[in-house]
């Protein structure tokens, strides 16, 4: 399944979801964020207002909405639900990572809940480990924080370079760092004395994303090329001409 955003407007979730496709492709609303709450079958979106809906992913109907200014009055750009914390994490478009607590009700998806938030600088989080843990990136660091325990559980900070993006093996046990030298940098999440392996991109990278099999690192530069890289030996495999700019 996938969202298409055609100037901060949703207009189509396809999903293999019989008679969503329809509903949806029937309704167009003016929400920035998109998230998905677990596997529950409920769609969150989030309007500039912060005015947020709660939809049935197999019907396409609204089941719920109410505002989350209340608890985050900053306007929501990314949104990621933690299972296995029962909480809704917010990018905000101040650069600002919230983690929200909320209750879960039937038939209605999630309602935040008045509660103590954590928040931090930072940006492009994702959710690893079933959800226990969160990875984000801020002004010069790669952070993973342990959403159970509500603490770091690694950094990675660079005095020379920025990290611009990153992108886990399946089972997160590896991290790829792309850096604003053009540097790519593999990373094993389990063995701190493991030495990192490096090489270098064409251009400065944009996005980067791996194959199911771990085995492919594909990699986008602001020069308008994909480059297909050996996640084992760093070595360039192809190269394709696209004007691909956007984290993938």
């Amino acid at each position: 399944a996938f969202f298409l955003l055609d100037r901060g407007v949703l207009k189509y979730f396809i999903s293999d979801e019989p008679g969503f496709k329809l509903a949806w492709n029937s309704h167009v609303y003016e929400d920035i964020a998109v998230g998905k709450i677990g596997e529950s079958g409920y769609l969150i979106t989030a309007e500039p207002s912060n005015r947020c809906r709660i939809w049935n992913r197999s019907t396409g109907e609204e089941v719920a909405s109410w505002s989350l200014k209340e608890v985050h009055p900053q306007m929501v750009e990314k949104f990621l639900y933690s299972t296995a914390t029962k909480s809704l994490i917010c990018e905000s478009s101040d650069r600002i990572i919230s983690v929200i607590p909320c209750e879960e009700i039937e038939g209605q998806g999630i309602k935040p809940i008045s509660g103590p938030q954590v928040q931090f600088p930072g940006v492009l989080p994702v959710l690893i480990r079933n959800d226990s843990c969160l990875a984000y990136k801020d002004e010069r660091a790669f952070v993973i924080y342990n959403l159970v325990d509500k603490r770091e559980e690694f950094r990675l900070e660079d005095e020379m370079h920025a990290i611009d993006r990153f992108t886990f093996t399946t089972h997160h046990e590896t991290v790829f760092l792309a850096f604003s030298n053009r540097t790519i940098e593999k990373r094993d999440l389990h063995s701190s004395e493991s030495p990192p392996t490096s090489w270098t991109a064409p251009a400065r990278i944009t996005s980067l994303a791996m194959t199911p099999d771990d085995k492919t690192l594909i990699v986008a530069t602001d020069d308008q090329k994909l480059t297909l890289w050996s996640t084992s030996q760093g070595i360039l495999m192809h190269s394709i001409e696209h004007p691909v700019t956007k984290q993938m």
